[in-house]
Parts: structure tokens; sequence; C-alpha cells
């Protein structure tokens, strides 16, 4: 878990509310990842930060 939190911990402008709005909206870093940008509306984030989450959760792989 603890490494769950500290991936998104690391991105700017998301923090501890929003980690847990993320991981209850997708359920895992894993779903989060392979979800598109509109995907991040219902949360009311925007697409900016939508795309910031996705690239540094994809860039941690490679």
């Amino acid at each position: 878990k603890s490494m769950v939190s500290s991936k998104l911990d690391s991105i700017p402008g998301i923090g501890e509310k929003r980690r847990k709005l993320l991981l209850k909206h997708f359920g895992s870093i894993k779903k989060i990842k392979e979800a598109s940008v509109e995907d991040f509306k219902p949360l009311s984030i925007g697409e900016k930060l939508a795309a910031d989450i996705l690239n540094a959760l994809r860039d941690e792989e490679s």
C-alpha cells in the first residue's frame, strides 16, 4: 500500500484527498494507468492533471 500512495503522491496536484478519491473510483493503480483522460472528468480532475497522472504512472514502468 505504501508504494501505491507514493506513486500518486509524487505527482504535483495530487494530495491525500485526491489520491483516495482516485483509488476509490478506479480501484487500483493499474486501473488508473489504463484509464483515459475522459475517465477523470467525474472526479473533477481536469485534462492537464489527468494527463500528468497518466504520464507519471506510465513513465514509471519504462
